[in-house]
């Protein structure tokens, strides 16, 4: 789900984009774009889905190679918007 991309790098933005967001902090740098946001907000959201769905003894290798599908398409559309490894 993340195969290229800077885990560091997104979780230090994730944290000052909240930063900025959430404590009125407009001088924050070092933050996530708006697209960057959704494009890791929908990540976020298919990494619970997978750790709940596991958790629940529901996960499969079908929903494990679609979301292996969905994932590369996704980053394939989207790429301007990745955080990669240097």
């Amino acid at each position: 789900m993340f195969d290229g991309d800077n885990i560091p790098e997104i979780l230090k933005r994730t944290v000052n984009t909240r930063n900025k967001m959430f404590h009125v902090n407009s001088k924050k740098g070092d933050a996530m774009t708006g697209g960057q946001c959704g494009f890791y907000i929908r990540k976020y959201v298919e990494l619970y889905r997978v750790v709940i769905l596991s958790e629940l003894k529901l996960w499969n290798i079908d929903l494990e190679n679609e979301l292996t599908q969905a994932m590369n398409d996704y980053n394939t559309n989207f790429k301007k918007l990745r955080i990669k490894m240097k």
